[in-house]
């Protein structure tokens, strides 16, 4: 059967059939959700953690999603039509049978499929560090994912990655900086009582001090779409872990000049490291958050799918109203052009 796919990037018209397309969702290993209130005398809705968020805020996508869910006990086992796939899950922490049994059904389909599945289950933050490790211009810290129930066994996988003091202890699964703690040595591992870590998978990550000559730490978001590189913010900050909330006085006063000089000034200097980043993990769309050293290599903090780069923070005003735009654009016109996915259903990427 041939493939069906949109005829055109603009909005569906009113009235005319819109192609199919399979739209892949799954639960969490955990088997979670959160509700989320509108208000007293609504509904709540349950909100999947782990999804890639942005078919939430484009709208009017000219496809007619056809749902399919995994996670259950038995796979998809029914032939299914073969269809353009689009991935909606993110996180390979979370949703890990999830993307596995998505994977095996677009493989048997031979599709192309917008973040291959398979290729998103290879982004967790070990799986990552390794794969980008020697990439030129880059600098990634060396990563490992320990599931432990005794101090000693963190201690003995750091020692086995060759972590030394100070090491950033995160959660698998959590983002935002949630359940994230440094320890800066031998004596501060009291800062650990603060996660629920015992018996749970979380990640080791040598710590890399990224402040500058005047005491601060700055961070990029890039959004890299299809072969876009694309700025969605850069933070500047007194603490090192860097989030809206974070920004210090400083960021007010250097980020409008950089987001202006963007594509101008830094991007001709990373572009080609970001853009072999995203050959080795195989995705279409997906978020990087990073520091640009003085050597103008880029100190890579993570990079996945689970990033929301559409959310305009609309109490800073227009600030980042362009380059959230430029995201969406370049989104929107990727997610309708299924012959531009890096999978294309015979091996591809993921599979």
């Amino acid at each position: 059967m041939a493939l069906v796919n949109p005829t055109a990037t603009t909005p569906a018209i009113a009235g005319q059939p819109r192609p199919p397309a399979w739209l892949m969702h799954g639960t969490p290993g955990s088997g979670w959700a959160r509700a989320q209130y509108a208000g007293w005398d609504k509904r709540p809705r349950l909100v999947m953690p782990g999804t890639a968020s942005f078919l939430l805020q484009l709208k009017d996508l000219p496809w007619d999603f056809r749902p399919l869910y995994f996670g259950a006990a038995a796979p998809v086992a029914a032939p299914l039509q073969r269809l353009p796939c689009i991935n909606f899950m993110a996180d390979a922490d979370l949703h890990a049978v999830s993307l596995a049994q998505a994977a095996a059904v677009v493989r048997q389909m031979r599709t192309p499929c917008f973040n291959h599945p398979g290729a998103v289950l290879a982004t967790g933050r070990d799986a990552v560090a390794q794969v980008l490790k020697d990439v030129p211009g880059l600098q990634v810290p060396a990563t490992v994912k320990v599931r432990a129930t005794r101090e000693a066994e963190l201690l003995h996988a750091m020692d086995a990655a060759g972590i030394v003091y100070p090491v950033i202890v995160r959660m698998a699964g959590d983002q935002g900086g949630v359940s994230t703690v440094r320890i800066d040595g031998a004596d501060d591992w009291e800062a650990l009582h603060a996660l629920p870590w015992g018996g749970r998978d979380v990640y080791l990550t040598q710590y890399v001090d990224f402040s500058d000559g005047d005491g601060c730490f700055r961070k990029v978001r890039l959004a890299v779409v299809g072969e876009q590189v694309l700025i969605k913010h850069h933070y500047t900050s007194s603490e090192w872990m860097i989030h809206f909330r974070a920004r210090g006085p400083k960021s007010d006063m250097e980020e409008p000049p950089f987001l202006d000089g963007f594509e101008s000034q830094t991007l001709p200097k990373i572009r080609e490291a970001v853009l072999e980043m995203a050959r080795r993990l195989g995705l279409d769309y997906f978020g990087i958050d990073a520091s640009i050293r003085p050597d103008g290599r880029l100190l890579v903090f993570e990079a996945n799918a689970t990033m929301n780069m559409l959310d305009n923070h609309s109490q800073k005003g227009t600030l980042w109203l362009v380059p959230t735009a430029k995201i969406s654009d370049a989104l929107r016109a990727l997610v309708c052009r299924p012959q531009a996915w890096r999978a294309q259903g015979a091996g591809g990427a993921g599979a």
